[in-house]
């Protein structure tokens, strides 16, 4: 877990760095979907209220990017929440918890 977190977060500083570009007509967006399994699979032992299908994913994303909605988007419900609710939280306590 703790590589795909780094890997997000250099996924969401490259996004934030593109978007810079908006002054040239660039609109960039980095997309953070979550857990996404196709259909009914399950994503192990992540609860199902967190896993998104790929379409959902997909709709959100064309939404988002249709809104010029960014730097960052994080897709569902449940990920913005928790996304949220880890940003108040202290940094250590958060990378604690992805760590299990």
């Amino acid at each position: 877990m703790r590589q795909s977190h780094h890997r997000r977060a250099v996924e969401v500083q490259l996004g934030e760095a593109a978007r810079q570009q908006k002054a040239r007509g660039i609109h960039v967006m980095a997309l953070c979907p979550g857990v996404t399994a196709p259909g009914a699979q399950q994503a192990g032992d992540v609860p199902a209220w967190l896993v998104q299908t790929p379409e959902e994913v997909a709709r959100e994303a064309l939404t988002a990017l249709a809104a010029r909605k960014g730097p960052v988007v994080v897709s569902g419900r449940g990920n913005s929440v928790l996304t949220s609710v880890a940003r108040l939280l202290p940094r250590s306590a958060v990378l604690s918890v992805l760590a299990r």
